[in-house]
C-alpha cells in the first residue's frame, strides 16, 4: 500500500468515528421524546363593566289582611252608622281631584240608602238612651266628636282616602240587605287603612241579624 492510500484510509476511519451514520440518526429519531411543557390555568379577571350575576331576592309577600270580626262596635246598626261617618269625613278631607270617585260615591250612598241609614243612626241613639235616658244626647255628641276626630286626624290619609273611595262606590251599588250585612267588613277595612283604633265590642244583638231600613 502506497503512502497516499494509507493517508486516505486513515481519513475515512476518522470521519466514521466523528459523524454518526444515517441508520444511527433514524434510530435516535424513533427513541423517547421530550414531553411537552405542562399547561397552567390562567385566571383572567372580568372587565370592570362586567359583574358576576347576583341572586335576585324574591319580592316580599303582601301582608295578609286580618279577618273582619262579627262586629266592630256594639251592633250592626252602629257599624253602619260609623261607616257613614267615616265616609263623611273622607268626603271632607280627601282631595276630590285625586280621589275623584269618593264624593260622587258617597252622595249616591246617602240617596240610595237613606232609609237604611236613618235606621242605623236610630239604633245608635237607642243604645245611648238605654245607658242614660237624660244624658244620652251629650254622650252621643261626645262620642261622635271623638269618632270624627279619629278619622280627620289619621296619619295614613292617603291610604284612608283611597280605601274610602273604593268602599263608597261599592256600598252605594249594594242593596239595603247587602250593605247591612257587609257594613262591619267595610268599616273594619277602612279603619285598617287609616290605622284607626277599633276595639271589638260584645254584640248586643245577634251578629247575623241584618238591619232593616225604617219605613
Amino acid at each position: 500500500m502506497t503512502a497516499k492510500k494509507a493517508r486516505m484510509s486513515q481519513a475515512r476511519r476518522a470521519l466514521a468515528l466523528s459523524t454518526p451514520s444515517a441508520a444511527a440518526l433514524m434510530l435516535a429519531g424513533c427513541g423517547a421524546q421530550t414531553p411537552p411543557p405542562k399547561l397552567e390555568t390562567i385566571t383572567v379577571p372580568l372587565p370592570e363593566n362586567v359583574k358576576a350575576e347576583e341572586a335576585v331576592p324574591a319580592p316580599p309577600l303582601p301582608p295578609v289582611e286580618p279577618v273582619p270580626p262579627e262586629l266592630v262596635t256594639a251592633s250592626k246598626g252602629e257599624d253602619l252608622w260609623h261607616l257613614r261617618s267615616a265616609l263623611n269625613v273622607a268626603a271632607l278631607i280627601c282631595d276630590p281631584k285625586v280621589y275623584t270617585s269618593l264624593v260622587p260615591g258617597y252622595n249616591r250612598l246617602l240617596t240610595a240608602h237613606k232609609a237604611l241609614l236613618t235606621a242605623a243612626v236610630q239604633t245608635e241613639l237607642n243604645q245611648f238612651k238605654a245607658i242614660d235616658a237624660k244624658k244620652w244626647q251629650a254622650m252621643y255628641d261626645s262620642h261622635m266628636t271623638k269618632l270624627y276626630n279619629q278619622y280627620s286626624l289619621t296619619q295614613q290619609r292617603e291610604k284612608f282616602c283611597a280605601r274610602a273611595g273604593e268602599i263608597a262606590g261599592t256600598a252605594a251599588d249594594l242593596a239595603d240587605e247587602q250593605l247591612s250585612a257587609q257594613a262591619t267588613t267595610m268599616i273594619f277595612r277602612l279603619n285598617l287603612a287609616g290605622e284607626i283604633d277599633q276595639p271589638t265590642l260584645a254584640a248586643t244583638r245577634p251578629a247575623a241579624q241584618v238591619l232593616s231600613p225604617m219605613p
